[in-house]
């Protein structure tokens, strides 16, 4: 849950992460997620930041992967 907040920000880490990111969101707990940010990776061992802006109750990620891994998530 968001908090009614209009700006939500996200770090992820990735090590040899091949794959895709979506990050979701929804106005009921429970459904109805919509595309907010699509973003792919090719073998990527990053720190990656990402800015959600806009009226957001509830937030998610999705990841789509078939090589490495992801790290630590940070929100706030």
């Amino acid at each position: 849950e968001t908090n009614d907040n209009p700006i939500l920000t996200i770090q992820v880490n990735y090590h040899d992460f091949n794959g895709n990111v979506t990050i979701q969101g929804s106005t009921i707990p429970d459904g109805d997620w919509y595309p907010i940010q699509l973003h792919s990776y090719s073998n990527s061992s990053v720190t990656e930041g990402y800015i959600v802006r806009g009226y957001h109750p509830y937030v998610r990620m999705s990841f789509t992967s078939n090589a490495g891994e992801v790290g630590n998530i940070l929100v706030r």
